[in-house]
């Protein structure tokens, strides 16, 4: 990683903290702080922790209204750069433009009316400061896909949209289906996203760019390129996959599982227009492309059509606002596969977004009112509620207005609009795509009517239908009344204004702007024009004449009116006619499909036999290695390493080799534990007297620390023979093993072929001291030089972590006979005095110990040292307090959890990185005081002792709750 020190030069821009990029970095980063300030404001503040969310949105929506009127008078995007990793093409490249800093403040904007309107929403709910933070995880992933302008940077917070949206779709896990919808969603965009990555990397591999800006410049020059086709399909499969188009749309249904405010913010204004987004930056380069028309544009009116047919057909309130949601991103992609090449077309896609983001948002937080308020949302039980809910009956009804197409309505303008674009295609599209336009259209009318005046038109509180008569599933489309609860209507009541305020607010907006919709066009196009379009500004109105987009509109309206009479016969209809099976059954088919052929793996190769385990890991190891050799063409003359060795070294190494031998001839298992403990001894010494005093003190201490709770855990299980091996099976493993050995050999052989080349520990040696302020070149290139190294390893331990934190709560969940729990009545958990001259051996040393550790972390960046050894020796300590005083007295002692202790060890670690970016430096960049002699490379060494150190409590916990329940 790169250096730098504060010198006379660089001071000044250090104490000027908040710079134009700083700011940037600091509004993008809000939503993500606050996400994990937000569980402790709940825990502390309770309800009133809503105001740290709602801080979290507001920043980067008034940060973005301020960054849009900057771009708007400067005339050009401003763009956000700082090297990730110096060296390579990996950078955190941002770009504000007119298309992505509108969607980022749209985001934004939602984001905050959302976390209004689930303040309210989620009052009675479990684990709301969980909630609220995954909603802000979710907040800032999205802004990051908006303003991202690398590709691997784009496809970072791509994944991150994926995973929380799946936090946010499951949140209620004890729901079979929420987790069902939340895996759905997950695979079908994270596969999709892996095909985005691959066409990321054939891009940028082939061109060497990663800029949308650079790859612009020249796409002129490989768009006809064979390998361009493969590089579109796979870039579309990510955008198409998250967009929900067809054949793709089957997990949005699903995802309504979610809570109401998840829905209306997730899969109505944001995520699912992530696709939208992605099309949007390939357009310029691809937009020639003779593919990018017939897939977008058929792929587009499809989905289109197919949303707003089932949303016809079903009952489920939310479904059918997801399936006419999916219709509007059909629409949206059929946009921008026609006629997209026109800037006013594009400023027009802008306005139809934040057009459906205004009515879908307000009628799903509306249907959320519905749901609250009446106990169901079954159109078919619910009705007659404008006289219980005479509000939410007008906000409605302005929404569907809007979603209907209907004069003065906003949903018009931007219908008439889509059809002025579908009427100047050539021929024969011109004709085709607006009468498939207009038969979705029609029936988006007859939704629109439908589920308005089921609602609150129609007969009071009308019954569910009972089993003899069937209803279609909101999902699965499947037949009978088993196959979702059956809702429990309850006395309907208005809400507080409070709770009806965000959809609201929206509902207004998309009427007042119907009358005035110049107006939006006007707030949106200074900014919007900005890599939109030139200098012509578009012109929305309400009324353009009689024109023959509007002789269309009204037959759309007239055509909707009849589907609406006709709905229950098209209803009736849908039910005689539809196929046995559909996309859904294709899905849940090769899901089973994939679990029956894993459990079949599982079955083969997890039988339990560790003799099976290392043999598997050793043959496939060893195979690979064998094979690579057998392909070298030829064997070239080896070069000697100059190693020269000393008597001790020698030593070691017959050691090791003893070692080794005893661990697989002994019988005794404790024998065995001690002879691999010496193997590992022996190599330390070997660092010992290679000058890597750094190396030889960690291991002896890993060494020591794997050791004793080997012997913990041995001191619980009940002693057995051990197996003799038949000797078919032995002579079989020995000819395993021996091939692995011989393999590995090989490579070292075959590495000594290549020169040794020039050292690079001169360049270490030289600029330990002026770049990274240290004495110590180990420890420097541990967490200064090579941290980004350090950084992946300590990341990889805290997921292990986690994975034993998960299954401590599985076992402890787990239901034991009280017979077994009396089996170790008296074992070392239960806290018996073992030793006297131990608890008091402990009670003096462990102080200094801690201190101990505490001097070696701090003198790790001059003398051998650091965060892993510090970590260590106090996860020693722990341990003999452990052994000492026994489980309960020792969480008495310790109550701080140890998950808590390496998480917030990986946030100090990676926000001593993302420090130097706000001061315009590269990622984990150090900076060095010499007035002091300090280096910010230690604070993040702290990180790494705070993981180390959670770990090892993380562990204890687990051997103990495994003793009480063997």
């Amino acid at each position: 990683m790169k250096e730098k020190s504060i010198s006379q030069q660089s001071h000044q821009r250090f104490v000027v903290f908040m710079s134009f990029e700083s700011i940037f970095l600091a509004a993008l980063a809000a939503p993500f702080v606050t996400a994990l300030v937000t569980p402790l404001a709940y825990q502390y503040l309770g309800r009133r922790g809503v105001v740290v969310p709602l801080v979290g949105s507001v920043v980067p929506c008034v940060y973005f209204v301020d960054l849009l009127r900057e771009i708007a008078c400067a005339g050009k995007p401003l763009y956000f750069c700082w090297d990730w990793v110096s060296g390579i093409p990996l950078k955190l490249s941002f770009v504000v433009d007119g298309f992505g800093g509108l969607f980022a403040l749209l985001v934004a904007g939602m984001g905050v009316l959302i976390v209004w309107y689930a303040h309210f929403y989620m009052e009675h709910e479990q684990g709301q400061g969980r909630f609220f933070s995954y909603l802000l995880f979710f907040l800032g992933s999205m802004i990051g896909v908006a303003v991202s302008e690398h590709l691997l940077c784009l496809f970072l917070f791509w994944e991150l949209t994926s995973l929380s949206s799946f936090l946010l779709i499951g949140f209620w896990w004890h729901k079979e289906k929420s987790r069902a919808g939340a895996l759905k969603a997950l695979l079908i965009t994270t596969i999709g996203g892996l095909f985005m990555l691959a066409g990321f990397v054939l891009l940028g591999v082939k061109t060497g760019l990663w800029e949308w800006r650079v790859l612009y410049a020249q796409a002129p020059h490989f768009i006809y390129s064979t390998w361009s086709a493969w590089a579109l399909g796979l870039i579309l499969m990510g955008a198409l996959t998250k967009s929900a188009q067809f054949p793709f749309h089957i997990w949005l249904p699903d995802a309504m599982e979610a809570p109401t405010p998840v829905s209306a913010f997730l899969h109505s204004a944001t995520m699912v227009k992530a696709g939208i987004i992605l099309i949007f930056r390939v357009f310029p380069i691809f937009a020639d492309h003779p593919l990018w028309f017939p897939l977008l544009c058929g792929v587009g009116l499809t989905t289109f059509v197919t949303g707003s047919w089932l949303a016809m057909v079903h009952r489920d309130l939310k479904a059918i606002l997801a399936y006419t949601t999916i219709a509007q991103l059909g629409l949206f992609t059929a946009l921008q596969g026609c006629g997209f090449s026109d800037p006013l077309i594009r400023a027009g896609l802008v306005f139809h977004i934040f057009v459906h983001a205004f009515y879908k948002g307000s009628l799903f937080m509306l249907t959320g009112i519905i749901d609250h308020a009446a106990g169901t949302r079954d159109v078919s039980v619910l009705g007659g509620l404008r006289k219980y809910m005479p509000k939410t009956c007008v906000f409605f009804l302005l929404a569907c207005g809007s979603l209907a197409g209907l004069p003065p309505f906003l949903g018009f303008v931007s219908k008439e609009a889509a059809l002025e674009t579908f009427m100047h295609l050539p021929w024969p599209v011109c004709l085709a795509a607006p009468i498939v336009f207009a038969g979705g259209a029609a029936l988006s009318v007859g939704v629109a009517f439908r589920i308005f005046v089921k609602v609150f038109l129609g007969k009071e509180r009308g019954k569910m239908l009972d089993e003899s008569n069937g209803y279609i599933d909101e999902i699965h489309g499947l037949e009978g009344a088993a196959c979702m609860e059956k809702p429990q209507p309850t006395p309907a009541h208005e809400v507080s204004w409070g709770f009806l305020l965000p959809p609201a607010i929206l509902a207004v907006l998309g009427v007042a702007f119907g009358f005035f919709p110049q107006l939006l066009g006007d707030l949106i196009f200074p900014s919007g024009a900005v890599g939109l379009a030139e200098k012509e500004a578009p012109h929305f109105a309400l009324w353009h004449g009689i024109t023959v987009p509007l002789l269309i509109s009204g037959c759309i309206v007239f055509i909707g009116i009849l589907l609406f009479l006709g709905a229950e016969k098209i209803y009736a209809f849908y039910l005689k006619k539809r196929l046995g099976w559909n996309l859904n059954t294709v899905y849940d088919g090769f899901w089973e499909k994939m679990l029956s052929v894993a459990k079949g793996a599982t079955d083969v190769v997890q039988t339990g036999s560790l003799t099976r385990y290392a043999g598997i890991t050793v043959g496939f190891v060893g195979g690979v290695i064998l094979l690579g050799l057998l392909l070298r063409p030829e064997w070239g003359k080896c070069q000697s390493p100059g190693a020269d060795w000393l008597l001790l070294e020698s030593l070691a190494g017959v050691s090791l080799c003893v070692s080794c031998v005893l661990v697989v001839v002994l019988r005794d298992r404790l024998a065995r534990i001690v002879s691999l403990g010496a193997a590992g001894l022996s190599i330390c010494v070997y660092f010992a007297f290679r000058a890597a005093p750094d190396l030889a003190l960690t291991g002896f201490l890993v060494e020591i620390v794997m050791f004793v709770l080997i012997l913990v855990v041995l001191k619980q299980l009940k002693e057995e023979a051990v197996k003799q091996l038949s000797w078919q099976r032995g002579i079989g493993l020995g000819v395993l093993c021996g091939l692995c050995g011989l393999g590995i050999g090989g490579l070292v052989f075959v590495g000594l072929e290549f020169p040794l080349g020039k050292s690079i520990f001169p360049y270490f040696i030289e600029n330990a001291r002026p770049l990274a302020g240290g004495w110590n070149v180990v420890n420097v290139i541990v967490v200064d030089f090579r941290g980004f190294d350090t950084l992946g390893e300590i990341s990889v331990l805290c997921l292990a972590a986690l994975g034993v934190f998960g299954l401590r709560r599985v076992w402890v969940a787990k239901e034991v006979h009280g017979d077994s729990m009396e089996m170790h009545r008296n074992s070392l958990s239960e806290g018996l005095p073992l030793s006297d001259i131990l608890r008091t051996v402990s009670a003096v040393s462990f102080p200094l110990v801690f201190l101990f550790s505490l001097y070696m972390v701090f003198r790790g960046h001059n003398q051998p040292g650091g965060g892993f050894i510090g970590g260590l020796i106090i996860a020693g300590g722990l341990i003999l307090e452990l052994l000492s005083e026994g489980r309960d007295r020792f969480l008495r002692m310790f109550p701080v959890k140890g998950r808590i202790l390496f998480v917030w060890g990986l946030v100090l670690a990676f926000v001593t990185g993302l420090v130097p970016l706000f001061f315009g430096y590269p990622f984990l960049t150090s900076f060095v005081f010499e007035a002091v002699h300090f280096s910010t490379a230690s604070i993040f060494d702290f990180g790494v002792y705070f993981v180390v150190v959670g770990v090892t409590l993380e562990m204890i916990v687990l051997i103990e709750e495994t003793k009480r329940r063997v």
